[in-house]
């Protein structure tokens, strides 16, 4: 099992154009009144990519969170770009819908090609379809593609509303680790703006050590910081500011690499790794990567009571990941495939 990866990064208006296929037999995605919540789907579109069947995962939480018209027609905008779409309705509350996610890609043939988008995913939904696409039959490689924000929106305080709590902190399904392992934990919290996030997910495990983990360089200039003061309260209550560490907010493969020192670290320490995404999606994109490889390691979540409609605006960078899943390294599958 790889401990480090090499970054196969590109960026989409650039070099990233002529890695794409020319067909995909699948392309996933989600709802939303974001800007960029269809930027991915409406480019492959424009380029005349073909694609065989299109799925957008609509959270009925964020849908329901919306009361603005023009946000609606954003929403619901999908609509009208092209291609045979199936909306499939779940719930980022629910872990049976998370769970289901797999049953939506029976039938794919051996090899598939699969485009993931992750723009407007809910975290623990990356990992839910990480681990589904991973166990499609013959499978080498997946494309995720992701577009960064312009802005996200805040509140005239300074904070960003993006869920509302109280937070339940819950494992994610098919990433719960080993219940043999070490009871005592190394927790790692990639960090995100909602600091009562991270402080709910230290609350509930009370681990022997932790290390933040900012996502920096940041996507913009303006957020490089941003992710430690919001997390303010969390490191005035533990001295975890010590050990943070840094990976690129849009660099998934580098956040697999911090993960993997981290993990020999809790080795070392006879500590269980436990790993909360609360940061950037390309972060969270990372650690459902390194967690297939290394199903001790456990993901939980604090999952909020509801979730904003709309979290960001305008048009920010997009990204092409390949992300590579090796017939004999995961776990379940053997090298015959």
């Amino acid at each position: 099992m790889p401990d480090h990866v090499f970054a196969r990064i590109w960026d989409l208006e650039t070099t990233g154009r002529s890695r794409l296929s020319k067909n995909y037999d699948l392309f996933i995605g989600g709802c939303g009144s974001d800007t960029r919540a269809y930027s991915a789907l409406r480019s492959l579109v424009k380029k005349r990519t073909s694609l065989g069947e299109v799925l957008l995962l609509d959270f009925a939480q964020r849908s329901s969170a919306i009361v603005d018209a023009s946000e609606r027609a954003q929403y619901d905008s999908y609509e009208s770009i092209g291609p045979r779409i199936k909306v499939q309705s779940c719930s980022p509350l629910e872990s049976r819908d998370m769970r289901g996610i797999g049953s939506e890609l029976l039938g794919l043939p051996s090899g598939a090609k699969v485009a993931l988008d992750i723009s407007v995913l809910t975290k623990p939904y990356i990992f839910a379809v990480m681990r589904a696409i991973s166990e499609i039959p013959g499978l080498g490689f997946v494309h995720v593609l992701y577009t960064e924000p312009g802005r996200y929106l805040h509140t005239p305080s300074g904070t960003y509303p993006f869920s509302k709590g109280p937070y339940r902190v819950v494992d994610i399904p098919g990433f719960a680790g080993r219940l043999s392992g070490p009871k005592d934990v190394l927790l790692v919290l990639l960090l995100g703006f909602e600091g009562s996030a991270s402080k709910a997910v230290f609350e509930e495990l009370t681990p022997a050590k932790v290390v933040p983990v900012n996502g920096f360089p940041s996507y913009l200039l303006h957020y490089k910081d941003e992710s430690i003061v919001q997390n303010d309260p969390l490191f005035e209550q533990v001295a975890a500011i010590e050990d943070l560490q840094f990976a690129p907010a849009a660099n998934p493969f580098e956040t697999f690499n911090v993960l993997g020192d981290l993990k020999k670290e809790a080795d070392q320490l006879q500590l269980s790794l436990v790993i909360s995404p609360i940061g950037p999606k390309p972060m969270a994109l990372g650690a459902a990567l390194f967690c297939l490889h290394h199903p001790e390691a456990r993901v939980v979540y604090p999952m909020p009571a509801s979730y904003e409609g709309k979290v960001s605006t305008d048009l920010g960078k997009s990204w092409l990941y390949e992300v590579e899943f090796p017939t004999a390294s995961l776990p379940g599958k053997s090298s015959a495939g």
